[in-house]
């Protein structure tokens, strides 16, 4: 499971659905969640913005699910950030909620 210390772990669709379901979110899949991940029109500044938000966010996807970028608050000091984006933060307490 992600934590303070890096670590990290592949957080299943079903689980990620799960935790949609409790916001009213779409239900989403590996093909659905490629689509904004890696968007087709790179002229389109709204579904750029949502890739730029969720390279952010994830470190990486594939079949079995995502994986949360764990390390947003050492990336964003070396990048001369002030620290963690509170969409970070937000995100990740969401998924310990779902997971725990």
């Amino acid at each position: 499971m992600a934590d303070r210390q890096g670590n990290s772990e592949t957080i299943s669709w079903e689980a990620v659905n799960q935790l949609g379901r409790r916001y009213g979110a779409p239900e989403i899949d590996y093909q659905r969640f490629k689509s904004r991940f890696e968007p087709t029109n790179q002229n389109d500044p709204v579904a750029q913005q949502d890739s730029d938000t969720l390279h952010a966010l994830v470190t990486r996807y594939g079949a079995d699910g995502i994986t949360l970028n764990t390390d947003t608050k050492e990336k964003h000091q070396q990048q001369g950030g002030e620290g963690e984006g509170e969409l970070s933060q937000m995100a990740k307490r969401a998924t310990q909620k779902a997971m725990g």
